[in-house]
């Protein structure tokens, strides 16, 4: 374990110490993200044990659908159960029909190298974002922030790593990327 690992572990045991100081949600939620510093330092099997007593817990079905979980279950070479879960996972986002939870979803399947899952989940979660899309609404002012152009660059970067070619989407991707450079530098002291 390099030094990352163990500053994450430190911080996955202090959120365990926080968790046992606590109740309720509060609770719960210092033991999700522990076990996502656990995850993230290599420790696989302690990651899924806190995440299964989340869900064990909790008793709500998007925790035993949990990003997170799938991601340690992949790491830890437990490929079935892994499975179990994004279907789940994405059984919750469909019929939540919310962007993020496919987004999240995403991420962890990069994560755990299973980009061709995360495409689809990304392509699920653009589809949202796009017909969620107001040309009236006002837009955060960082382009980063906006839905679209953050699905977009994620989206992006999964289909560059298959050797995909660009599409639309793509295009418009690397068009927003120098707009939220400008940003950066504008906002910089």
């Amino acid at each position: 374990m390099g030094k990352p690992d163990l500053d994450r572990a430190e911080e996955a045991r202090d959120l365990e110490e926080a968790a046992e100081r606590t109740r309720g949600e509060d609770r719960l939620s210092f033991l999700s993200q522990a076990a996502d510093h656990w995850s993230e330092a290599g420790a696989y099997d302690r990651a899924i044990d806190l995440l299964t007593r989340v869900a064990a817990e909790s008793g709500d079905p998007a925790d035993a659908g949990s990003p997170v979980l799938a991601c340690s279950l992949f790491r830890a070479g437990r490929e079935e159960e892994a499975w179990e879960v994004v279907e789940k996972a994405e059984g919750l986002a469909a019929a939540g029909q919310n962007w993020r939870d496919y987004d999240e979803l995403a991420d962890y399947l990069v994560r755990a190298d299973r980009p061709e899952r995360a495409l689809k989940c990304y392509d699920e979660a653009l589809r949202i974002v796009l017909g969620l899309e107001q040309p009236d609404a006002p837009e955060p002012e960082h382009p980063a922030l906006r839905p679209l152009s953050s699905v977009r660059r994620n989206r992006m970067l999964v289909r560059q790593r298959l050797g995909l070619p660009a599409d639309e989407h793509d295009k418009a991707a690397v068009k927003a990327l120098p707009v939220a450079e400008r940003w950066r530098r504008r906002r910089r002291p």
